[in-house]
């Protein structure tokens, strides 16, 4: 038995020796002849990866260096509407070209031409030179002044202050130009850049990078006539845009070549290797297979041990890390999701909730991320004090928080959503932020249901919850999701809607209450399919408040009727004030102020021909009344009317609260033909007044109305003077003379 160990031992050794000899044999060849079949592919690659990085830096010499040069010369004041300041340009472009290390630069503003050349000289314009360079339409070529060859870049600003600029600078043939530094494949290899008809452009090494101008294919026929073959061969490739690698005969040996379109006009860079550097490389990696294979199985043993311990590790630290957030250090999506696994099959009452904040955005633009990172921790706490040991919480992603909770009966649902909601919204923030939360809820009684779809419903509820006021939290319903389905394609209405301009803007006057002439109006929206069929307002408007598509129709209207007053103002038209309405949606993010403001500035109109209506339950939803909306829009410059004053929560109350500029009386109000309902319009008409607010009296239809109404309010708007009207009988009856 000791024998035939014995025998075994050294019959195993003699076939590792075997497996050895054979595994170095069949290594060695086999590297050889895999270096030298994917020698081409890998360069070829590399090549262009370089291409890529080649077009970066020349888009980054264009817009980069140009643009300084062109923002230094807008800042300058050198060019304006109506005046050139020659000598400003001259001394920027010798500054600049002095700092730049180039030979030539040159700027054109209109018809007005100034070059410096390498001695700070101006070059005369009249020259065929200066405009052979100017009407050329590539932004980087060669060409020749005055027997010398030169590198031009180019780039046209296009229409500035009602200026054409033009921004050139030239580097001579052979000088140094680190801007275009290009790493390269090996030590021993270069790049090169030429035109598509094989024009140089410039030459990189491992050191520098220097302009060279050289035709390089006709340089490849210097070295040898049995090159001309692979010459046509890239001339085809480059003329049809294609990659390719040649052989060719150097100077001093065989050279590799591969080429490749850039991707910026018609230039490609070309990267050349001697072939000498490659045979090198697998004589080395011939002499490293016998170190390789006796180490390889040597380690075998020892890495296999090795990777044995480190998986142990690796899964603990990996299971870790799948369970931890981030940002609040607390539970991940999986984590939360194992969890919700383990219960979810039990006879248990729990509820599925999605909570996010409104527009947290702003948060970490105007406070910054970290400030918004430690917001996100403190709801997670907020989720951990209260929730504890009866459920799971976690950051899904962004402001995307998900819960469960177990509970005993629904007045417990009640109280831990509204404290959630409580504690959320009095977190303490800097400029006296205040966070909405939105809470979407999903009753997990229903074990049909499966958990993807637990999430998908309550985040189907949780937008519901979006368009109620001072209500943060909704509660799916199977309803919810056939509601959701007809606001698709109603969304997909609007959305062709509004690529195809389908909506228009009617106008209803409003009138002096004493003079009764026409002092505006309000524009209103209506849409013409391409059927001719008419959808009123109140068909698609609440689908796009539930959708948050409705701040792109409240855009979307302010610009046509901007662009409309602009051009009844050319015209010679009697414009007159004319307010539209913004939503609900649109108050949540400041910033459309600034949008307006641009939108303004371009149609070229007063702020005061454009006055903007807010309802006035949303001056108080979402605490707007403490971010102080109202005066941001009239710091703007532009007029604030409260529309459908009457209806709200605290109307009495919000009228010292706000500085508006006109109150609009719910037509509830004038409906009502009640002595008491007549007493208490009275009332509040004279209170508003006390606060300074112009009164308009909206919908009004009979004369009796119109005859209680004059002499208290300042305006009037309804069928009893007009209806809403199309654009051509607005302008025919009241804006032409």
């Amino acid at each position: 038995m000791e024998k035939l160990s014995k025998t075994t031992l050294l019959a195993s050794i003699i076939f590792c020796i075997c497996v050895f000899l054979i595994s170095f044999s069949t290594l060695n060849k086999f590297t050889t002849n895999a270096v030298n079949e994917t020698s081409e592919e890998q360069l070829s690659d590399v090549n262009k990866k370089s291409s890529e990085l080649c077009k970066i830096r020349m888009e980054n010499v264009l817009d980069n260096k140009l643009d300084i040069f062109t923002e230094n010369l807008l800042e300058s004041g050198a060019i304006e509407r109506n005046k050139i300041s020659t000598d400003v340009i001259i001394e920027l472009t010798k500054y600049f070209k002095k700092e730049n290390f180039i030979e030539i630069m040159g700027v054109k503003v209109d018809s007005e031409v100034i070059f410096v050349n390498e001695n700070d000289e101006i070059i005369s314009t009249d020259e065929n030179k200066i405009n052979g360079i100017l009407s050329d339409r590539r932004n980087v070529f060669k060409y020749s002044i005055d027997g010398e060859d030169y590198l031009v870049i180019k780039k046209a600003l296009g229409n500035y202050a009602e200026h054409d600029i033009t921004t050139v600078y030239l580097h001579k043939d052979g000088s140094i130009n680190t801007d275009l530094l290009i790493p390269v494949y090996m030590e021993s290899s270069y790049a090169v850049v030429s035109d598509s008809e094989g024009n140089g452009i410039f030459y990189s090494n491992k050191d520098m990078s220097k302009v060279k101008l050289d035709n390089i294919l006709d340089v490849l026929l210097t070295y040898s006539e049995g090159n001309s073959e692979v010459v046509n061969k890239v001339k085809i490739d480059m003329f049809n845009g294609k990659s390719g690698i040649i052989k060719y005969e150097g100077p001093r040996g065989k050279i590799w070549m591969s080429y490749s379109p850039i991707g910026f006009e018609d230039l490609y860079l070309g990267t050349v290797i001697p072939e000498y550097v490659i045979d090198e490389t697998i004589n080395e990696i011939s002499n490293l297979n016998l170190i390789s294979t006796t180490v390889i199985m040597i380690d075998i043993i020892l890495i296999a041990g090795f990777f044995k311990l480190v998986e142990i590790f690796e899964r603990k630290k990996y299971n870790k890390i799948l369970n931890l957030d981030p940002v609040t250090n607390g539970n991940s999506y999986k984590k939360f999701n194992d969890e919700l696994e383990k219960i979810y099959n039990k006879e248990i009452k729990a509820i599925y909730m999605a909570i996010d904040i409104d527009n947290f955005k702003i948060v970490n633009t105007v406070l910054g991320k970290e400030c918004g990172d430690q917001v996100l921790k403190k709801i997670y706490n907020i989720l951990a004090f209260h929730i504890e040991n009866n459920g799971c919480y976690c950051r899904k992603e962004a402001d995307n928080f998900l819960a469960f909770y177990k509970y005993k009966n629904y007045e417990e649902v009640e109280h831990i959503v509204n404290i959630i909601c409580e504690s959320i919204r009095h977190i303490i923030l800097p400029q006296d932020h205040i966070l909405i939360p939105s809470v979407g809820i999903c009753y997990m009684n229903k074990k049909d249901i499966s958990v993807e779809n637990l999430e998908v419903n309550a985040i189907i509820a949780k937008k519901k919850s979006k368009n109620k006021i001072n209500e943060f939290y909704s509660y799916f319903e199977d309803s919810n999701l056939y509601e959701m389905i007809d606001n698709k394609s109603i969304l997909d209405d609007m959305n062709r809607a509004l690529i195809n301009k389908e909506f228009r803007l009617v106008y209803q006057p409003k009138f002096d209450a004493k003079t009764k002439k026409v002092v505006g109006a309000e524009a209103l929206i209506r849409w013409t399919k391409p059927d001719n069929s008419t959808i009123f307002p109140n068909e698609f408007i609440p689908v796009a408040e539930k959708t948050g598509f409705i701040t792109f129709i409240d855009s979307y209207v302010f610009k046509l009727l901007c662009e409309k007053q602009a051009e009844w103002m050319e015209r010679g038209y009697d414009i007159v004030p004319i307010s539209v309405n913004i939503s609900r949606e649109k108050l949540k993010d400041v910033s459309f102020i600034y949008e307006y403001l641009e939108i303004v500035r371009y149609c070229g109109i007063e702020k005061e021909y454009v006055q903007l209506e807010i309802t006035e339950g949303d001056t108080y939803s979402y605490d707007n009344v403490k971010s102080n909306i109202v005066d941001i829009i009239k710091d703007a410059g532009f007029k604030v009317l409260i529309d459908d004053f009457g209806v709200g929560y605290s109307s009495l109350t919000m009228l010292k609260d706000i500085q508006a500029d006109s109150l609009k009386l719910d037509r509830s109000f004038i409906m009502d033909d009640s002595s008491s309902g007549k007493s208490m319009l009275k009332h509040i008409i004279k209170i508003a007044k006390t606060f300074n607010y112009k009164i308009v009296a909206e919908g009004v239809e009979t004369e009796e109305q119109y005859n209680l109404l004059k002499e208290d309010c300042d305006e009037i708007q309804g069928y009893y003077f007009s209806k809403p009207l199309e654009e051509e009988e607005f302008i025919d009856k009241y804006l032409r003379d």
